[in-house]
């Protein structure tokens, strides 16, 4: 890949000077450490106004006003890119060739060789809808920066879904107990108080025959407070079987969807909703999606980070998920290599750097960061109020 050219209409940057060109595009497979690109490249352009997949089933995509080829001139797939985008603010997205390997609710920009424009969407979600655009809030012209993240780096979460097969059975799972088939837990990294924080799968959602034992888990750990990731409103969890004879149907509950990108506003406002319902009810408290992975993951780890965890503990308790449901062969649960570890522990770095960066923090040097004055900044960057904070943490002791 040369960036040495001119792209019509469109403004290239290259921070070191274009002679100092580069066709490095690997990766690592070992996990890498996150952090601003050597290079910084960008691109301005504009959303089209009549982007062709702006009416698009589930209230479609938005397209860009730049050939797919000019970008793919300046960015490759498998990148990570940075794009702000007048009147919504700042995500961080893969670049994909293909939606072959695009993520339930997670963005992204496609750029499909030949086609004369990049699409910013979101993956069976109204991103249209969602930021305002298809619906006049946010006016026209928009603009849109785009500028290199990191180089690669979404090769790792393609790796990461390359061993990702489980069961709902337990007898799948021969060595674990029935609470790690469950993936129930205590969170117990530095700072965090004893038998106040959990996380699970859901303890209501049927669909991976794990709920009736988070419920019953919970019920003995005590569990007052939930905080639901992933349903909207009580009325949307009613149809679950069992749910009115369920432990969790008669303990407060603070609900709300939130995505599973962590840099939208559609993750960071229902999240701080969740903050400050827990900071008005004491526990313990349960955090749980339907998996009680991604979701439920960066939600443990800021709450961790905010109590004084090191980077190593949020790293080893994410990952532990993992080892939790994956990977099932045959029937049978084999155990995870080390490099599959390793990037189940990056996943969580970099969940975290991410979401921390486009607030303005930076955590790149995770492992030496201070992290817990980082999240306090965070949490007050997303909306709470600095009493808010100092709630939780006592709650949390």
């Amino acid at each position: 890949m040369s960036f040495c050219k001119v792209l019509p209409a469109v403004f290239v940057f290259v921070a070191f000077a274009l002679i100092a060109c580069s066709d490095d595009s690997s990766s690592s497979a070992d996990a890498p450490d996150n952090g601003a690109s050597e290079e910084s490249v960008s691109i301005s352009t504009t959303v089209m106004q009549d982007g062709p997949e702006m009416e698009a089933k589930n209230g479609g995509h938005i397209d860009l006003d730049i050939p797919a080829d000019s970008f793919l001139a300046v960015f490759e797939p498998n990148d990570y890119v940075k794009l702000t985008m007048d009147g919504y603010g700042t995500v961080i997205v893969p670049v994909l060739a293909s939606m072959d390997n695009a993520l339930a609710g997670e963005l992204f920009l496609l750029a499909e060789e030949g086609k004369p424009y990049v699409t910013f969407g979101m993956f069976r979600a109204p991103l249209a809808i969602i930021t305002g655009v298809s619906r006049g809030v946010i006016k026209f012209p928009i603009n849109v920066e785009i500028e290199l993240e990191k180089k690669g780096e979404f090769t790792n979460v393609i790796k990461l879904y390359e061993f990702q097969h489980k069961s709902n059975s337990i007898e799948a799972y021969p060595e674990l107990s029935a609470e790690e088939f469950a993936n129930f837990r205590m969170v117990a990294t530095t700072g965090m108080g004893d038998s106040v924080l959990f996380r699970a799968s859901s303890p209501i959602d049927p669909q991976l025959g794990r709920s009736g034992i988070v419920d019953s888990l919970s019920e003995v750990a005590g569990v007052k407070v939930f905080l639901n990731m992933n349903d909207a409103a009580e009325d949307s969890v009613k149809s679950f079987e069992g749910f009115e004879d369920s432990y969790y149907a008669k303990q407060k509950v603070a609900y709300g969807k939130v995505t599973s990108s962590f840099t939208m506003r559609e993750f960071k406002e229902p999240f701080a909703d969740k903050l400050k319902f827990m900071a008005e009810n004491e526990g313990p408290y349960l955090v749980h999606c339907v998996w009680g992975k991604d979701r439920t993951g960066i939600v443990v780890a800021v709450l961790a980070a905010l109590m004084g965890a090191t980077g190593e503990e949020i790293q080893e308790d994410y990952a532990k998920t993992y080892t939790n449901y994956f990977d099932v062969v045959d029937g049978k649960q084999v155990a995870l290599t080390k490099e599959q570890k390793d990037l189940a522990r990056w996943q969580i770095r970099w969940n975290m750097v991410t979401a921390y960066e486009v607030e303005g923090i930076d955590i790149s040097d995770f492992e030496n960061a201070d992290l817990a004055a980082a999240t306090e900044k965070y949490l007050l960057a997303i909306g709470l109020e600095k009493f808010e904070i100092e709630s939780i943490k006592k709650h949390l002791k």
